[in-house]
Order: C-alpha cells, then sequence, then structure tokens
C-alpha cells in the first residue's frame, strides 16, 4: 500500500488574529471548545479537567449539546458557559476573545477548529487521536485522560506570557497550511500516481497490486 499524507487547509484571509488585549494577564485562562458536545468528542474529560482547576480556568463550549452529556453539566463545575452553534464571523470573534482552544476528541480525522484557532493566534491542546497537525508534540494529550488535559491548562493559567508565545507561534504555524500549498500537494500526489514508476518500483496504478490512501495526518 501507498500512503500518502495530506494535511488540509485553513482560510488565512478569514481566520486571522485580533489586536492584543490589554487584559492579557487578568482574570481566569478563558478555554474554547467548538464542536459537538457529547461523549465521542472527548468532552467530559475537559469538564473535568476544568472542575480540577477550579476558578484559574473559564471554559465555554459552543455547539449542539447531545442529551448524553447534559447530566454531567448539572453537576460539573460553574465556571463555564453554553453557547448554541453559530455562524463563522461569530466563531472567529470567540477564538479571538479566548486564550487558547481545546479539543479533547477520542477520535478525530482532522480537527477544522484547532486549525482555525491557530490561525486565529491561539494555542491549541488536542489529543493524540486528532489529525490536525500541531507545531509541537508536547501540544499533544492522550485521549481519554482528564489528568493530562488539566496539567496542560494548568501550564498555560500559570505562565499567560508561555501562552501568548504559543499563539504567536500557533499563527505562524497555520499561515503555512493555505488552499494553494493543499491544491499543489493534490497535484503531486496526482503526477506521481499517474507516475509509470513509484520510488523505483514497477508496479503501474492499474495493477491490482497497486493501492493509495491520501488522509489527514498530524505527522507534521
Amino acid at each position: 500500500m501507498v500512503l500518502f499524507e495530506l494535511p488540509l487547509w485553513v482560510d488565512g484571509d478569514f481566520w486571522q488574529p485580533a489586536a492584543p488585549r490589554s487584559n492579557f494577564q487578568s482574570g481566569p485562562l478563558r478555554v474554547l471548545y467548538a464542536g459537538k458536545i457529547n461523549i465521542r468528542k472527548g468532552v467530559p474529560y475537559l469538564l473535568r479537567a476544568v472542575k480540577h482547576l477550579g476558578r484559574s480556568v473559564r471554559l465555554t463550549l459552543v455547539g449542539n449539546l447531545s442529551d448524553e452529556v447534559t447530566p454531567m453539566l448539572n453537576g460539573a463545575t460553574e465556571n463555564f458557559d453554553v453557547l448554541t452553534p453559530c455562524a463563522k464571523s461569530a466563531l472567529r470573534a470567540l477564538y479571538q476573545q479566548h486564550d487558547l482552544l481545546v479539543l479533547p476528541s477520542l477520535g478525530d480525522s482532522f480537527g477544522f477548529v484547532a486549525m482555525e484557532a491557530m490561525a486565529c493566534g491561539l494555542p491549541v491542546i488536542v489529543t493524540e487521536n486528532c489529525g490536525v497537525p500541531v507545531p509541537d508534540n508536547a501540544w499533544r494529550v492522550p485521549a481519554m485522560n482528564a489528568d493530562a488535559l488539566a496539567a496542560r491548562l494548568s501550564l498555560y493559567a500559570g505562565d499567560r506570557e508561555l501562552c501568548r508565545e504559543h499563539g504567536r507561534t500557533a499563527a505562524a504555524f497555520a499561515r503555512r497550511f493555505t488552499p494553494q500549498r493543499y491544491r499543489r500537494q493534490v497535484q503531486e500526489i496526482f503526477h506521481r500516481l499517474l507516475s509509470p514508476t513509484l520510488h523505483g518500483d514497477q508496479r503501474k496504478p492499474g495493477d491490482s497490486s497497486f493501492h493509495c490512501l491520501a488522509h489527514a495526518s498530524h505527522s507534521t
């Protein structure tokens, strides 16, 4: 099997950082989650992590609320807000109003919201089961691990300058994933697939022994 890694792209003209906030260092760490609010997305583990950290963090959940999670919200913690799904412009404003984004998914082939958040200047915390690329593997935590999420959140809550620095790193990283880069990589893949040889292999694409899989990868 021939495996090609093809990360997706983000619209850097739309998803952009806001002007630096003057109150960046004050108040609780503002944490954002965007997506379906359910178990598969790992929301219960995020709630446990936030509860453990108390008033040092404030969580905003944006998305459709699943019935399976509703009972957990009732007794989870007081330092969170739940918002309904919103338009792209409103979501961009939410990115710009928060300090970082968490995507605690049990499994996610890519995770567009993480790339959008990075483009808006937010560091992200994602699980090892999310396909979205990140600047540093330290930004990944094991799935289904509230303690690991809490430790990473605590790091940023205790060092706002590090959070700001990682936000700049995230924005620069996300700018690499342009639509033009994506189209160029697709063209390169098709060129290689249609080439008579692939790394010296004489098998042709029409042969039954030739297989290809292109997917979003977090190996970057």
